[in-house]
């Protein structure tokens, strides 16, 4: 399966998705191949990138600070790829998972941590 993982940067945090960068090690121990964004605020181009990749999932790991640019770049990509399924994880899904789910219009958002590597799929 092809999946892009994003993670909205927010102001100039240096810091890397390192969250994504540990699932994308598991998908990829399963034969998935990933993809991972950590847009800028100014990033316009966050959905043509994921449309070239042509992903079967999008994934955000988002904290409440990263709901709203989160819902920007959603947009911009159900745009571009209308029919691919989106998830997300993260503190701010843990917390408000419907609220997530309505506001980025999802197919899953987290109610736990995960306590094994992603499966197969």
């Amino acid at each position: 399966m092809r999946i892009t993982l994003i993670r909205p940067r927010v102001g100039n945090s240096p810091d890397p998705p390192l969250a994504l960068m540990m699932l994308s090690a598991c998908a990829g121990r399963h034969g998935h191949e990933i993809q991972i964004l950590d847009p800028h605020d100014d990033d316009d181009a966050t959905a043509i990138r994921v449309r070239a990749f042509s992903p079967q999932l999008v994934a955000y790991s988002l904290l409440t600070t990263q709901v709203a640019r989160a819902m920007e770049i959603q947009r911009d990509i159900k745009r571009e790829l209308p029919g691919v399924p989106t998830a997300a994880g993260g503190i701010h899904p843990t917390a408000l998972p419907e609220w997530t789910l309505r506001a980025l219009t999802l197919i899953l958002s987290s109610a736990a941590k995960a306590k094994r590597p992603l499966p197969k799929w």
